[in-house]
């Protein structure tokens, strides 16, 4: 049964996703193989179309580190009121977590002004254990990212439930499939992106979520 999504412009945005091109894999991969990822399985997974569709998550309620190593309270401090693009990484990655970064610091670009006005980046950790604040730092500033991108880790068990609660977490996060999360944390609507969408529809969703927020709050109350 097809997902009916009320805002039709929303749902277009949606369908995009769908045909979205191939991505930057060439020039974020490692030179090295990774012992944790599969490089052909990575480069299949960029070459299928992205899916998305809308997703019903679970914000739980944890301290956890940045990468500036600063407490920080999951959402308030990572998603807030604001539409939040996150994706989900582990720094000794070279193959998928690379490319999602890399279409992270593409779609930083493309959104431009709006971070900071109601819109941000963050990145999850999936390998707490190993990826330290400092790790974190490293990673971010290979990808350049600005003020407005949080990288987030913690205790592994604090960590781990925030990734069940936001459907991300797996067992063996080596083996984990490429996974973007839009939401808006004041509608507490969130739709789930599958594979490496491009860019520049993910930044069409964002609009959408922002101008469906806007839409709500200047529609009348009915008595």
């Amino acid at each position: 049964m097809p997902l009916a999504l009320p805002n039709p412009r929303l749902a277009a945005a949606l369908l995009a996703l769908l045909a979205a091109p191939p991505g930057l894999a060439g020039e974020a991969a490692g030179k090295e193989g990774c012992a944790h990822c599969d490089a052909e399985k990575a480069r299949a997974a960029e070459r299928r179309p992205a899916s998305a569709a809308d997703a019903s998550v679970t914000l739980v309620d944890r301290t956890l580190r940045d990468q500036d190593g600063r407490a920080v309270r999951f959402p308030r401090d990572v998603i807030g009121r604001d539409v939040v693009v996150m994706d989900f990484v582990f720094t000794h990655c070279t193959t998928v977590c690379p490319v999602l970064s890399a279409k992270m610091a593409r779609l930083q670009q493309l959104l431009g002004d709006r971070l900071g006005k109601g819109v941000r980046l963050a990145s999850l950790s999936l390998d707490p254990v190993r990826d330290t604040p400092e790790r974190l730092k490293a990673w971010g500033a290979r990808f350049r990212a600005g003020p407005h991108w949080q990288l987030v880790t913690g205790a592994q068990p604090d960590q781990e439930e925030v990734l069940r609660g936001l459907g991300a977490y797996v067992p063996d996060f080596a083996s984990h499939s490429p996974l973007l999360l839009v939401g808006d944390g004041a509608t507490g609507r969130w739709v789930r992106v599958n594979g490496f969408p491009d860019p520049q529809k993910v930044v069409a969703l964002v609009d959408e979520l922002r101008a469906g927020r806007h839409a709500s709050a200047a529609r009348p109350e009915r008595n």
